[in-house]
């Protein structure tokens, strides 16, 4: 896989408030030369209904991943790659997934622990589809 071309809108994903997460996740993506765009997250702080999640921090995780898959879907992108700002990146990251052999029907990933050698807990990625006419709403799944 070419990590640039697979992934050409990667962000990670950040509270306002939490400007320490912000500077050691900019600091780390710079060592590894990787470009990404922060996104705002959503304060669990301010949620007001679940939305049947049974943690506040849950549902305003799941709602910043939606919206940034959204916005995603507004720029044009065909896949985005969406980092927490607690990720830990292998030094080595871009060339370790280069490595990885995606299908061609691929439509939703995770990077995290489970790929013990990329070191990446919190990394998702998303194949954005044009969705369901009018509704409005992105799907994840086959372009």
């Amino acid at each position: 896989m070419d990590f640039e071309k697979e992934f050409p809108l990667r962000y990670y994903l950040n509270l306002g408030r939490r400007e320490d997460r912000r500077t050691e996740m900019e600091w780390m993506l710079e060592q590894t030369g990787i470009r990404v765009e922060r996104f705002p997250a959503v304060d669990a702080r301010f949620v007001r209904n679940l939305r049947g999640y049974d943690e506040k921090g849950r549902y305003a995780l799941a709602l910043t991943i939606r919206l940034a898959i959204r916005r995603a879907k507004q720029t044009g992108a065909t896949s985005v790659l969406l980092l927490e700002d607690d990720a830990v990146l292998h030094p080595n990251f871009v060339e370790l997934v280069n490595q990885i052999e995606l299908p061609g029907d691929w439509g939703l990933g995770d990077f995290s622990s489970r790929v013990s050698a990329l070191q990446a807990p919190g990394a998702l990625f998303a194949r954005i589809s044009p969705g369901d006419p009018g509704s409005g709403r992105p799907c994840l799944g086959h372009p």
